[in-house]
């Protein structure tokens, strides 16, 4: 007599638990970092590129890295590098492409950071891209997330060259756009209009000592 064939079904709990499983166990690393500087260290990166007061971040799926910080602020690795409120990046293993928002001091000038890379970890050495050449820092400059001191935007020496360039009127990278945040406008620049304003004073009071003591040593 032929034995009648058993059918196994798996309980609706457990089919719904292996589904789940199997739809976001591939995200699971992206959820457990809950600061920028454990991420950092999951992409082979050392925690110290950013500092201690970055509000959060956002990585889209196409590794797309938007840190926000509560303001422009200045640290100091090697050299004094500054930090726009928004620095924007390609995320890679060991690696921030296409770097927004990041400048380094080089010669009393600042450059913008286009790219930061650990080529090979073992060698303690980490690469800025600075545009112009390629510097190798050492990693232990970048152990722990610095102290940012809040700074005025880079934006306004811009504004001075604009001015100078010009001789009148206000720069136009300094123009809000007309989108009804005319007078937010105004207030957040506020500060770079004062601080042209005190070059140029300081500038003339400058010149006209000068004129004064080479008029007085001339007669």
């Amino acid at each position: 007599m032929a034995s009648t064939p058993h059918h196994y079904y798996l309980p609706m709990h457990t089919l719904i638990l292996s589904i789940s499983l199997f739809v976001f166990l591939p995200i699971l690393p992206l959820t457990t970092c809950n600061s920028i500087h454990d991420l950092l260290r999951s992409r082979g990166l050392p925690a110290g590129l950013f500092p201690q007061n970055v509000k959060s971040y956002d990585l889209d799926q196409n590794d797309y890295l938007q840190v926000y910080l509560e303001e422009p602020c200045e640290a100091k690795f090697e050299n004094r590098v500054f930090f726009e409120s928004v620095v924007k990046a390609n995320l890679s293993y060991g690696g921030l492409i296409g770097l927004e928002g990041l400048s380094q001091e080089e010669l009393f000038l600042w450059l913008p950071v286009k790219g930061i890379k650990v080529i090979d970890p073992l060698s303690g050495l980490i690469l800025f891209d600075i545009g112009l050449a390629f510097k190798q820092l050492s990693l232990s400059l970048f152990e722990e997330p610095p102290i940012c001191v809040p700074k005025v935007s880079l934006k306004c020496s811009w504004a001075v060259g604009e001015l100078w360039k010009e001789g009148v009127g206000i720069s136009k990278s300094l123009k809000t756009k007309r989108n009804g945040n005319e007078n937010k406008g105004w207030v957040s620049n506020s500060k770079c209009f004062v601080l042209v304003f005190f070059f140029f004073f300081f500038l003339s009071l400058f010149a006209f000592g000068f004129s004064f003591s080479f008029c007085f040593l001339w007669f």
